[in-house]
């Protein structure tokens, strides 16, 4: 009975750091978006 749940939990691990590294990817994608190709021009600001 002890390695379905670690099994499990392992997995569960697994699909948090997926989400977390996707949900980052999705983040920097977007602030790139907003910023435009040139971060230096909304620094400056």
């Amino acid at each position: 009975m002890d390695k379905p749940s670690r099994l499990k939990n392992i997995v569960m691990i697994i699909a948090i750091l997926l989400a977390v590294a996707v949900s980052a990817c999705a983040a920097v994608y977007i602030v790139k978006m907003v910023m435009g190709k040139e971060p230096a021009a909304a620094t400056a600001r």
